[in-house]
């Protein structure tokens, strides 16, 4: 009979302590697994696997099954130690909190759970949604006092930013609806009264018409006379008498002369709200007929100072407090393309928004998921109805909300700590932000203090210390957010980082207990991507060495195949725990099952271990 050789390889060590061990006849693989050789009943599997498939493959074939045995506790003496795997250098976004939901109102954070839920995308972006339609409706209405000297208005800018397909759409449908269902019912109340004053107003412009040609045709001096004093009245009375118009409470994408206009016909109040980002192209007047950049009435809407927007051939709009209330889910490109607009951020406007940028769900979503609870959505229409019935106060002017003073000593504290942040912390780089960010926090205090109370029921009381440090919990969160949403501005895209996030993903999802991957396996799974372009594949899995999520296995190729291993940190890693993502996202075991790997990775020259057959 022929004598053959068995040969047994380690090619590695897991970073479980799990063997790899690669099974060879004659130079030929016929067996590879996964096992841990000091359990006896993980080698027993092994080498009843390895008797089996001998006589299919050489007639007559057979082996001790104690000799691999005894070989294979050998290999595991020899075999290198584990490798020691730094920590993962982020590839793309760093990790982000998640917005804190439990710092809402019960009524606001019932609905953001459950719409998140609903939805299945995350709460940062309802969350968000939700304080900016509130804020709206107290907008012109309400103002908080920190102490005497510092006062803010209500109105709040906020942003959440995620990739196209995120469902961005149906959330901010959702979040508007109250505020789009109180300024439908004004509108129908008001619909008579605004069509018989346009009636007047149209008869007044007749009537003014025609005295004017009798002033100045008429051969009758008398009548010419009287005709041109009653012109002058009604002249004078016409230029006073604004254009009657239905109320609007909520635009979608304006111009800033329309915006202006939209202000000045709705008592300097207005909810700019857009699931798209074609409110910065209408900012840097992309649509204008001049061109230029026109932010003023952003700049002053959020502040509350005054402004005056001149218009070609008409009369100037000019606003004494305006209150502008803005929120936008727009996507990352938009972010970016408003670099090529230095004046967005060189004059503060970036500086008022809030931003989220949350992790997808996409690849985790529920299917079929049961929508908003009929009670729990009820609930939130009804807050935002109430906050929306707030009138001003008896001489016309907004409600002023005082802090208590265990909340005034806390939000000193806040404020001290954002100072020294400024100096030398986290918003030195980003100082035009950061130091409108306990402006922000006091707007948000007001906004959870009003919606907690149920609308006016909190007129007549201070904002306690609890309010105060939710809303110090929602400016922390918003911290991190803003600067990598300030970042974007000067980052282009990036090639090979969103490659390696594709790369990870599949070793997430789809490898999830798989130790080591071949180059050709990547390459298959990205073929649309990497096809014709195979330095595009390198280059990505170099940086993925770079930052230590794998590590090319240092051993001699066979079949021309690279075998990579997988940093166990990599599989060890929450999607959702203290990340930009969602707690329910499944978490690989912690322990990989001891499944066959797939044929053809690298063998070690240096351990080898041969039976004669």
């Amino acid at each position: 009979m022929n004598e053959s050789e068995l040969t047994l390889t380690v090619p590695s060590i897991g970073y479980d302590g799990c063997h790899i061990v690669v099974v060879t006849l004659d130079e030929k693989e016929i067996h590879r697994d996964g096992l841990f050789v000091d359990r006896a009943d993980d080698r027993r599997r092994f080498i009843d696997a390895v008797v089996t498939k001998l006589p299919a493959i050489t007639e007559g074939a057979e082996v001790s099954p104690e000799s691999i045995e005894q070989e294979l506790l050998a290999l595991a003496a020899k075999a290198p130690p584990p490798r020691d795997w730094p920590e993962l250098e982020p590839i793309g976004l760093p990790p982000l909190p998640v917005f804190p939901v439990d710092a809402l109102p019960p009524v606001l954070a019932n609905w953001v759970a459950e719409e998140s839920e609903a939805t299945q995308t995350p709460a940062d972006m309802a969350a968000l949604l939700a304080l900016a339609v509130c804020s709206a409706c107290l907008a012109k209405r309400i103002e908080v006092q920190a102490w005497p000297g510092w006062s803010e208005p209500c109105n709040l800018y906020v942003a959440a930013i995620l990739d196209p397909a995120n469902r961005k759409s149906a959330v901010f449908a959702d979040a508007t609806k109250p505020l789009r269902g109180v300024e439908s019912k004004l509108q129908a109340d008001l619909a008579e009264t605004v069509a018989e004053e346009l009636s007047d107003r149209r008869q007044a412009e007749k009537r003014l018409a025609k005295l004017e040609k009798t002033a100045a045709e008429n051969a009758d001096a008398t009548k010419r006379e009287n005709a041109k004093q009653e012109a002058r009245e009604i002249a004078k009375h016409l230029a006073t008498w604004g254009v009657p118009q239905l109320p609007t409470m909520i635009v979608d994408d304006a111009t800033s002369e329309r915006l202006a206009v939209l202000l000045e016909a709705n008592g300097e109040r207005l909810a700019s709200m857009s699931a798209e980002g074609g409110v910065f192209d209408l900012m840097a007047g992309k649509y204008s007929k001049s061109g230029a950049t026109d932010i003023n009435v952003y700049l002053m809407g959020h502040s509350g100072d005054a402004v005056s927007v001149q218009r070609m051939g008409r009369p100037p709009v000019k606003l004494e407090s305006p209150a502008l209330t803005m929120a936008l889910a727009i996507q990352p490109e938009v972010i970016r393309g408003i670099a090529d607009t230095p004046a967005f951020r060189g004059r503060g406007l970036l500086g008022r928004f809030l931003y989220a940028i949350p992790k997808s769900w996409i690849g985790r979503r529920k299917i079929a998921t049961p929508p908003v609870s009929d009670v729990v959505a009820l609930a939130y229409s009804h807050a935002v109805k109430m906050l929306a019935m707030i009138e001003p106060d008896e001489d016309g002017c907004p409600h002023r909300l005082k802090l208590s003073p265990d909340a005034v000593v806390a939000f000193k504290a806040f404020c001290e700590s954002i100072e020294v942040e400024l100096g030398s912390g986290s918003l030195e780089p980003m100082k035009d932000w950061g130091g409108k960010l306990a402006g922000a926090t006091l707007r948000i205090a007001a906004v959870l203090h009003c919606a907690q109370h149920h609308g006016d029921a909190g007129l007549s009381l201070d904002i306690d210390v609890a309010t105060i440090e939710s809303a110090e919990r929602i400016a922390r969160w918003a911290i991190p957010h803003a600067a990598v949403a300030l970042d974007l501005l000067a980052a282009s895209p990036d090639e090979a980082r969103d490659d390696a996030e594709y790369l990870l993903r599949w070793l997430r999802n789809d490898r999830a207990n798989e130790r080591t991957f071949d180059r050709r396996d990547a390459y298959k799974h990205g073929h649309r991507r990497f096809t014709g372009e195979p330095e595009r594949l390198d280059a990505v899995l170099g940086l993925l060495e770079e930052t230590h999520h794998i590590a090319k296995l240092d051993r001699p190729k066979v079949g021309g195949r690279i075998t990579y291993e997988v940093s166990p940190h990599l599989k060890s890693e929450s999607v959702g725990s203290g990340a930009n993502g969602d707690s329910r996202a499944p978490k690989p075991p912690t322990t990989p099952p001891l499944a066959p790997l797939a044929p053809g990775s690298t063998e070690s020259e240096t351990e080898r271990v041969k039976v004669t057959l």
